[in-house]
Formats: structure tokens, sequence, C-alpha cells
């Protein structure tokens, strides 16, 4: 076991760290309550709601912005985004821990957050650390700033919006945004931020979806998708819509009436069996630059991309089997691999060597079928959240849902 757990070290730029820009949200721990025998997550928990900025007027606001997209496109030039260095510590300390089943194992385990290795939990984090600095040049940031919960590809609106708060029985929080309600010479909105999907600019969304409502936009990160938000639900929803060459829109829901307080135990434990991976890296803009991304199943194959070097109207996108990158099997690389390899470590801030281990790392793991099955199951109950019939809202008024 011990040699199986060293050849499964990663060195570098994975290592875990804490940090001081990190908030409060993130130190919530559920409790038996808090995660019922039979739910495959934790129920999510939820603060009090957060003061609008008052905003004198459209031009202050507009200063504000700017500071705000400068800090966002910052993050996103430094920070890669990663949901790969988490899911290998994740199966090291289950392969060398005492639980028989990985479902004991995760509901034991408390997720990290990880310095150089984030996911949009640890970007949120961050980037509300940051923001928070510019409280001296806009008084009362610091109260205002908050991490929200998003629900995506919501089927029924009614259902999930039947209480106060988002269903916690039928919900999984997959995914989270910074947010800050905002009032502008008495006109109502909100400030939102989302550096997990690499989204380099502020939206903004405002009750009377006049200026400076942001409206329909493509994101550079995904330039064949279109995005819209506005308000709805007496203002404590914004609905987030999602055009991908279909005229019917994809629909998610960030609910923005109270701060969440529940992004690491339920959010980021959540993400460490969702059943697809990805490294990426990204300009100011949330261009992406270079990245590898894969399902999370038994002898997978890896997509790495990357703009060139030299060129970057080039596009490079190769797939290989993952089983190539298993140090014992090691065979010679490919030239056209090998050259995209040295690319996309470049764009990933690290060396090659070190990207290589992290896939040779991957693929020991997408190796190990018993723990992959095992994984999966646990995500697909996830996913019957919403279909589940034993998953009502019989409890709801029995479970206090502010942390």
């Amino acid at each position: 076991m011990e040699r199986e757990k060293k050849s499964l070290e990663v060195e570098g730029p994975v290592g875990a760290a804490a940090d001081s820009c990190y908030r409060d949200e993130s130190s919530y721990i559920p409790t038996k309550s808090d995660w019922p025998i039979g739910q495959p997550v934790p129920l999510p928990k939820w603060g009090s709601s957060r003061p609008s900025l008052l905003v004198g007027s459209i031009g202050e606001f507009d200063e504000l912005t700017k500071q705000f997209e400068n800090e966002v496109q910052t993050l996103l030039q430094i920070h890669n985004y990663d949901s790969v260095t988490n899911f290998i510590k994740f199966y090291n300390e289950f392969k060398i821990g005492k639980c028989e089943t990985l479902e004991s194992f995760f509901r034991e385990y408390e997720p990290p957050l990880t310095k150089n290795a984030n996911t949009c939990v640890g970007l949120g984090l961050l980037l509300i650390g940051k923001l928070a600095l510019l409280n001296d040049r806009f008084p009362g940031i610091e109260n205002s700033l908050y991490l929200v919960s998003c629900e995506e590809s919501i089927e029924s609106h009614e259902e999930y919006m039947s209480n106060g708060y988002p269903d916690p029985w039928v919900s999984d929080k997959e995914h989270v945004m910074v947010a800050m309600q905002i009032e502008i010479e008495g006109r109502k909105g909100v400030v939102l931020l989302d550096p997990g999907y690499q989204i380099g600019r502020v939206i903004t969304v405002m009750i009377d979806q006049q200026y400076p409502h942001t409206g329909r936009f493509v994101p550079s990160s995904c330039p064949k998708k279109e995005y819209c938000y506005q308000t709805m639900v007496g203002e404590k929803y914004v609905q987030w819509s999602v055009w991908n060459g279909s005229s019917k829109p994809e629909t998610n829901l960030v609910y923005i009436g109270a701060s969440y307080h529940s992004p690491v135990c339920v959010t980021e434990r959540r993400n460490l069996v969702y059943n697809f991976r990805s490294l990426l890296a990204t300009d100011r803009k949330g261009h992406l630059l270079a990245g590898v991304y894969f399902k999370a199943a038994f002898q997978s194959t890896f997509t790495l991309f990357c703009d060139d070097d030299q060129d970057p109207t080039i596009k490079h996108r190769i797939k290989v089997p993952s089983a190539q990158f298993i140090t014992k099997n090691k065979i010679d690389i490919d030239i056209d691999v090998d050259k995209v390899l040295d690319i996309c470590s470049k764009h990933l801030k690290m060396t090659k060597i070190q990207f290589y281990t992290i896939l040779s790392v991957l693929a020991e793991i997408l190796e190990d079928k018993e723990f992959l099955e095992q994984m999966c199951k646990i995500n697909d109950d996830i996913y019957k959240l919403g279909v589940d019939e034993n998953n009502n809202n019989e409890g709801v008024n029995n479970y206090n849902l502010s942390g």
C-alpha cells in the first residue's frame, strides 16, 4: 500500500495550502442532522441576506465595475481552474484509509481548499477576499459581498422555489458565484461574478433591465454559447439562461436571497465525485488558452488542447488514451502529443514534467475500476435528487436552513 501511495503522489503546483483570503463561508461542518441517511450529500445551509451597496450615480457604478473587472480578470490570468488536484488527493486518502466503501469514506472526508488548485468554490472565495480590499475606496463593499449558490439545468422552477430557500432535499448546489446587491439612485439590482465559469467580466442584473443591465452576451470561454441573466421571484433568484445552438435555453437558477454557507462541505464535496474533470488556463478575458479534460471513467481518454505558442489563431486539440501516461507502461510519446504537452504546461504555469506527472497519476486512477464504479454510483445518486420519490418536502419544516 505504501508503494501505491508513493506512485500517486504529485508535487509542485498541486500541493495543498491554507490561504488567508478564504472567508468564513468555508468553515461550516455538517452535523449528523445535516446529512440524513439516504441523502447522498449534506443538506445545504444559508446565512442571512447581505446589505445592498448604495451607489450614488451611474458614473460611480461604472468606476466600481471597472475595479471589479480588473480583479476578476487578474484572478483568471493567475489561477487555473482545477478539478483534478483535489480529486487526486481524495483518491489517495481513500486508498490509504480504513473505510471499506467509498460511500462511507465520502461521508467522513473533509474536502480541502487548495491554494493553487481551485474549482468555482476556491476561485469565488479568493475573489471575495480580493474585492473586499477595495472597501476603503468603496465603503460598504466588504459587508455586501457574498457567495451564492447555483442550481443547474432546472426543469421545474415552481418545485425548486416552493419555500423561502431552495428546497435542500432536491438540490446538490454544484456551482457557486460571487454576488453583491446594489442600489443605484433608487434602482435595485445585483452584481454577479463567475470565475468558476471563466467569465472575465462583471454581470449586472437590474430589476428594471435598464442600463447598466448586462443583457444577453457571448462569454469568451464558450464562444458558441449565449448567456442572459434576469431577476425573478421577488428578487430572491436570478435566472441564468444558456443558449447552446438551440432556440430553447437551458435554465439555471442562482439564489441571491442569502449568503451560501456550505460551499465546501456541499459543493466542493459534490464535485469530488463528479464524472467530468478538467485543468484549464485562461487569459484575462476568460478565453481558454490550454488544458486537459476527461470523463472520470475506466480507461478514459484525455483531451488536450492549447493555442499555438507562435500563432494563437492555430488551435491544437488531440485525444490520447489515458493508459498511454501510465509510468510503468511508458512508451515514446508521439511528437505531436509532446508538442501539445509542452505548450499546455507553459500556459498552465508548470513544467512539462509536472504536467506529465499529473496525467500519469490520473491515468493510474482511471485503471481502478472498483473505485470508479463506486464514485459513479454516488454521482448518479446525486443526480437523482430531483426525481427520487423518496426525496420530498416532508422534512423541510424540521430542518434549520440557516447556518
